[in-house]
């Protein structure tokens, strides 16, 4: 039994990926953000679900996507997601928001931020995803999406002694919900 990892030969309990980066790409869309920025982790099945989310939020809106609206970095590695702030700080035109692949890497994009001039959400709004606790202590607080990381742990081990007891390989798959808590780390567009 594996968390948030999916494979065809193993029982898995996941975070609703596509609906936590869907409702976030919509917040921002409700805040008036329509050039939004999505830097995302390693590629693996979690990151397909969330860039699904991202583009049919921009889809039902009618905002275009492009490539460029993706920059590649990892999830909670430092330089990695520093890089692709920077990627995002070297281009013509500024997006008016950034989300993130997790909330460390989102206080990571906003210190980069700042090093550069810049003010979070005035110029440029940031938002995270997992709802670690560190969010809420950063300032501003961080917009992100909570896990609910406890239900997790609980639905893996009851799979696993569903398994033991009956024996059997039964893979299922089982999403677990998540929570949008917005903070102070975005903002209304002006």
């Amino acid at each position: 039994v594996a968390i948030d990892y999916y494979s065809e030969h193993i029982s898995a309990i996941m975070s609703d990926n596509f609906r936590g980066v869907y409702e976030l790409t919509k917040y921002l869309i409700s805040l008036g953000h329509k050039d939004i920025n999505y830097v995302f982790g390693h590629e693996v099945y979690v990151t397909e679900e969330r860039i699904r989310g991202f583009k049919k939020a921009l889809e039902e809106e009618g905002i275009p996507f492009s490539d460029d609206m993706l920059i590649k970095s990892k999830y909670s590695e430092k330089q990695p997601n520093i890089d692709a702030t920077k990627v995002i700080l070297g281009r013509n035109k500024l997006p008016s928001a950034i989300l993130y692949p997790d909330d460390y890497s989102a206080i990571w994009g906003i210190n980069t931020l700042r090093a550069h001039g810049l003010r979070v959400p005035e110029d440029i709004s940031v938002a995270g995803f997992d709802g670690v606790e560190i969010g809420e202590l950063v300032s501003p607080r961080l917009t992100t999406i909570k896990q609910n990381t406890s239900r997790m742990g609980k639905q893996a081990s009851l799979k696993c002694i569903q398994m033991i007891e009956s024996k059997s390989d039964d893979f299922t798959r089982i999403t677990v919900g998540v929570e949008l808590i917005p903070g102070k780390s975005t903002m209304a567009k002006k």
